[in-house]
């Protein structure tokens, strides 16, 4: 029996209550039991019914995420500084930074995943322009201007073996027994969580090596002690599953010049693979954390969003942790 400390397979199987939810309906029906009551198409909240569009979207809910026309997707972002970058005064639409960024980069990571399609890099290098100059980042107006930072853009994938995989036994066993699957396991949360959480999560999984993996022994999160539990609980299942992500890493210009990598600041925004295409979510997941481009979070972010499969973004409800001891910056209307 997994210790009820143990967050993954919670997480994991969860993502099937719905269909199991809506199985049990089916079964209920077949079985001559009355079915429940649906409210009538168009009656708003303020009549005490459901809208048809909150009905669509619930109903559309029941299904995996690849067949749903307007999915409820988690998008992560987390922004981390160097000393140096924190020294460096934050840019402003009335004092903005100039920067010259080079072409975009296609990076595949971890366990690559075959026949993905990247949307086209001009549109994601545009959606970053736009976002950047929000923050106060402005693009040179040609070679004779001289930057004030290197911005280097680099979207992909990073794949997980863990994939479809629910027992908590069995990750464990992996992860403790490889060191290279722990390794990879790391090099995930490191990206979407940052370099404290990767830190908290091998202590965590060293707890699990001492401890063993019993009933009785200490739960999970007691090791992920920098973080709330709702933290531990969202990004650990992301460090165990594939993501798509997009990055942009700024650095120094004068230490370029000088063939120096003085390293200022690295904005990682992801957004797990399961049910979406990596054609269709890159775009999306960088207008809808773009406002954390160049802005330090000392803790990872989700937000919640809808997106229209036909390219457009709703905004939902935003999942900010910790907002008093950090206040995320402007939210974009």
């Amino acid at each position: 029996m997994p210790s009820p400390g143990w967050h993954v397979p919670m997480i994991s199987i969860s993502r099937r209550s719905a269909l199991v939810f809506a199985q049990c309906v089916a079964l209920t029906v077949a079985l001559g039991a009355p079915a429940p009551e649906v409210p009538p198409l168009g009656k708003t909240p303020a009549d005490g019914q459901v809208s048809s569009s909150r009905l669509g979207d619930f109903l559309s809910s029941l299904l995996p995420i690849a067949l749903q026309k307007r999915p409820a997707v988690v998008f992560n972002a987390i922004t981390e500084m160097t000393p140096e970058g924190r020294a460096r005064r934050v840019p402003t639409a009335q004092e903005p930074m100039y920067y010259y960024s080079p072409p975009a980069r296609f990076v595949q990571r971890g366990d690559k995943s075959g026949g993905e399609q990247p949307p086209p890099v001009d549109s994601l290098e545009a959606a970053m322009r736009k976002e950047l100059a929000a923050n106060g980042y402005l693009p040179i107006a040609d070679d004779l201007q001289r930057p004030d930072v290197v911005i280097v853009f680099d979207f992909g994938s990073h794949g997980s073996m863990f994939d479809g995989i629910d027992s908590a036994n069995e990750l464990v066993r992996f992860v403790i027994g490889s060191p290279y699957v722990l390794k990879d396991v790391l090099e995930r949360a490191k990206f979407v969580g940052g370099d404290k959480f990767a830190y908290d999560m091998f202590n965590a999984l060293k707890g699990e090596a001492v401890f063993g993996h019993t009933a009785d022994s200490p739960p999970f999160q007691m090791f992920m002690k920098s973080y709330d539990s709702d933290i531990v609980d969202h990004f650990v299942d992301i460090a165990f599953h594939s993501f798509y992500f997009v990055k942009a890493t700024a650095y120094d210009f004068n230490g370029v010049e000088r063939k120096q990598r003085m390293p200022l600041w690295e904005s990682r925004m992801s957004v797990e693979a399961q049910g979406v295409s990596m054609e269709e979510i890159l775009r999306p997941l960088i207008v809808s954390t773009g406002s954390f481009l160049g802005r330090e979070t000392p803790e990872p972010r989700w937000f919640t969003k809808r997106v229209d499969r036909e390219g457009t973004v709703k905004v939902g409800e935003v999942k900010v942790v910790n907002e008093k001891d950090s206040p995320a910056p402007d939210a974009k209307k």
